[in-house]
């Protein structure tokens, strides 16, 4: 079995066209369960979907004081019913901002 999660089936709600071509068909729940190869995409195509990715999975504005609006889970659940919808936002996290920066060996260390 592959990647399967509320963030992956969430994003291809979101997003059919960048799902169809992340999946390799075009209807990406006939692939639900698969694990999805990006090899037979070009450098171009991998970093737009990722940037796409990235755009959809924050859930920017869909969150006040740590829980989801509810406006946004029901007009999420009205336009694709049946379909999970993540309980929060996927925070894409930089080297620098998950601490990378803040490293150091001091004396063969960490």
């Amino acid at each position: 079995r592959g990647w399967r999660s509320r963030y992956r089936d969430y994003f291809c709600c979101e997003s059919p066209e960048d799902a169809a071509l992340a999946s390799g068909v075009q209807d990406w729940r006939e692939r639900r369960g698969d694990m999805w190869d990006f090899g037979h995409l070009r450098e171009g195509e991998v970093k737009r979907l990722c940037l796409a990715l990235r755009e959809v999975l924050e859930m920017k504005g869909m969150s006040y004081m740590g829980q989801m609006r509810r406006s946004f889970r029901v007009a999420f659940r009205r336009r694709h019913p049946g379909e999970p919808m993540p309980l929060a936002p996927l925070r894409a996290l930089g080297y620098a901002s998950a601490g990378g920066a803040f490293s150091a060996i001091v004396n063969d260390t960490p």
